[in-house]
């Protein structure tokens, strides 16, 4: 089977490390596979690494014009894929327009809600129909924020998962020491890993470390990421007068960082699926989470972790603060934490959903 992956950026995020499970899982099934994408990033090395080609398109003035739509068309007719498999907004514009000219099943994935697209994006998305693509959203929330515009569409959910076994051994291979960040074992560590966007809420997140600084002095924080807002993050703790308290881990990797946190926490009010989430919960960690709504695709509020009401920093300080006097009081949802990734959101699962539906829609044709 060929399967040409189609993506707006390999940037770091949760899409390209679900891309790149992907890539690798079917790379060892001897599947062939092309990589198309608009913003280069760090990802494609590591993509590269598996011995898959990649194309960079690039458009005239913008990754989403005529020009890159002729280039992507030129691969597809070049490589005449069984399936095109495209990934976030731009993406999935342009995949399914080309898909259908080449009677190619589409399949596009969805990772984020459908109302985080804005007026623009979501107004040049409606004139492209669905009708020949199979949609892939990552939670059911994000199911339902598309099938609200759309609710004939066919949407199937298959949850993000993640290598287990492989982000231990990574965590090991790079461990770090409360000593290499200038840390004791009587801090105690909050961390957040992800894109310095303003969809991540991190000045939500300054805010709400604040709170809980003014009453557990020993209260840290780990900022694990790099992105635009950095500058203007700086800015935020500088004005708290939390500066002094903050580490910032700027371009790393985040596996080494998890053992070091006692709770890892997510400030953006909607989320598909995190995979730092995932990643830091597979290793234990306790996850304080801000949501829009009460039911979390992953946290189950006093089950593996607590969930804060979205753009709160009082509700969020509170949960972090509840945990932060004592270990027992979050030992036994940690193992809950460990417990649903293993059970629910493991790469294979994934892995296999997403190929029955390659393989099924491989022979199909849209005409």
């Amino acid at each position: 089977m060929k399967i040409m992956h189609v993506i707006s950026s390999l940037e770091v995020g949760g899409a390209q490390a679900v891309l790149y499970d992907l890539v690798l899982h079917f790379h060892k099934k001897g599947y062939t596979q092309i990589i198309v994408f608009f913003h280069d990033g760090p990802y494609r090395k590591r993509l590269e690494s598996l011995s898959v080609a990649t194309h960079h398109v690039r458009g005239m003035f913008a990754p989403i014009d005529p020009v890159s739509f002729f280039r992507l068309m030129q691969l597809v007719r070049t490589y005449r894929p069984d399936v095109v498999h495209t990934i976030l907004w731009a993406a999935n514009v342009l995949g399914r327009c080309v898909s259908r000219m080449f009677s190619i099943y589409c399949v596009a994935s969805l990772h984020n809600n459908y109302d985080q697209n804005g007026v623009v994006r979501s107004a040049i998305d409606r004139m492209v129909s669905y009708r020949t693509t199979q949609i892939v959203a990552v939670s059911d929330e994000v199911k339902r924020s598309f099938t609200r515009l759309y609710a004939s569409a066919s949407v199937t959910v298959i949850p993000n998962g993640i290598d287990i076994n492989r982000v231990r051994e990574m965590a090991d291979a790079q461990q770090k020491t409360r000593e290499d960040l200038n840390l004791s074992s009587e801090h105690f560590i909050i961390g957040s890993v992800g894109r310095f966007h303003p969809i991540k809420q991190y000045p939500l997140l300054l805010k709400a470390f604040a709170l809980v600084h003014k009453e557990y002095p020993h209260a840290r924080l780990l900022l694990i990421g790099y992105g635009t807002q950095e500058h203007y993050l700086r800015e935020c703790a500088h004005s708290l007068q939390i500066t002094p308290y903050i580490r910032w881990i700027i371009g790393q990797q985040a596996y080494g960082y998890y053992r070091l946190l006692d709770c890892f926490v997510l400030a953006s009010s909607k989320e598909g699926i995190s995979i730092a989430l995932l990643e830091a919960m597979s290793l234990g960690v306790f996850p304080v989470t801000a949501y829009h709504i009460a039911q979390h695709p992953v946290v189950d509020h006093g089950q593996n972790g607590s969930v804060a009401k979205s753009n709160n920093a009082t509700d969020l300080a509170r949960k972090i603060g509840s945990i932060a006097g004592g270990r027992s009081a979050r030992e036994v949802r940690q193992k809950n934490a460990q417990r649903i990734v293993r059970e629910r959101f493991a790469v294979s699962g994934m892995i296999a959903a997403y190929d029955r539906m390659f393989r099924a829609y491989s022979d199909v044709k849209v005409w």
